[in-house]
């Protein structure tokens, strides 16, 4: 997957996902790159930034 940031295995944070997704090209706007930050930094903030990405179920999420 040339220019996309991909991460896996049990030892992910939500810290590092995001980091990785806000890295992407998808991001590259600085207005769609603030709006994502915004709202993955609350959601960090409720789920814990280093907790593990694969403990965290749908049901959080939503």
């Amino acid at each position: 997957m040339r220019g996309r940031a991909v991460l896996c295995g049990e030892h992910v944070t939500l810290a590092a996902a995001a980091d990785a997704f806000l890295a992407t090209p998808r991001t590259a706007n600085p207005n769609t790159h603030r709006a994502y930050a915004s709202a993955i930094d609350r959601a960090i903030a409720l789920l814990g930034r280093d907790r593990p990405q694969v403990e965290v179920t749908d049901t959080e999420i939503g």
